[in-house]
């Protein structure tokens, strides 16, 4: 593998999740070209950019704020006291 790697905890960390779904992300391909040396996995930083592209976009909607919430319905008065 000739291109720039880094080891999986330095992945998971630019990536913002914890070392086990880093490495479930691995085993999958989804971060892109991998390889064990010993005991140790390596992805490619081109993978880990390309990752956090796809990743974007679910990343950026935007979350409504209790500002911009509809009022809350109000219950029809029965008449009774």
């Amino acid at each position: 593998m000739q291109q720039d790697t880094i080891s999986l905890p330095e992945a998971a960390a630019r990536i913002g999740v914890a070392w086990p779904a880093a490495h479930r992300l691995c085993l999958t391909g989804a971060l892109g070209p991998a390889m064990q040396v010993r005991a140790r996995w390596r992805v490619t930083e081109a993978g880990v950019a390309a990752y956090i592209q796809r990743r974007k976009p679910a990343a950026a909607q935007p979350v409504p704020s209790a500002a911009h919430a509809p009022p809350p319905a109000t219950q029809p008065e029965t008449g009774q006291a």
